[in-house]
């Protein structure tokens, strides 16, 4: 499935004659998207949820959607897109440093945007894609 998932950007990005490093680099890239995707849309599934639940607590829900978003980012990253083999004790701390700037970007979006009088879903739109265009940039 990774193959085929992968196989329009691989073929773009990375002819068939290229070279082993480029191929794994095109893949390692597929792994951090798929990860950051389904992080992201667990980040914005349950701030929408959290919205509704407690639509006054903004900031609250906002974080504690995030922080869940973060843990299934974490546990992708670590394990299947860098399958790193340094304990948590060593990788945690970096990821979360990275993840801290994240979040704080996040919520200064999310704050600024809403008081503009954007809607909740495009805020988060818009937040989803600066935070991961930062952390993108940070994890390498």
């Amino acid at each position: 499935m990774e193959e085929r998932c992968c196989s329009a950007l691989g073929a773009a990005a990375a002819p068939a004659a290229a070279s082993p490093a480029l191929r794994a680099r095109v893949l390692g890239f597929c792994r951090f998207a798929w990860v950051g995707v389904l992080a992201a849309a667990t980040y914005a599934a349950l701030a929408l949820l959290f919205d509704r639940l407690l639509p006054e607590r903004l900031l609250f829900t906002n974080s504690v959607a995030y922080l869940l978003g973060f843990f299934v980012s974490y546990f992708g990253q670590k394990g299947w897109t860098f399958k790193s083999s340094a304990t948590h004790s060593q990788a945690f701390p970096k990821f979360c440093a990275v993840a801290l700037l994240g979040f704080f970007v996040n919520g200064g979006a999310i704050m600024a945007l809403t008081a503009l009088g954007l809607g909740h879903a495009p805020t988060l739109a818009v937040a989803v894609v600066l935070v991961s265009l930062c952390t993108f940039v940070l994890h390498r």
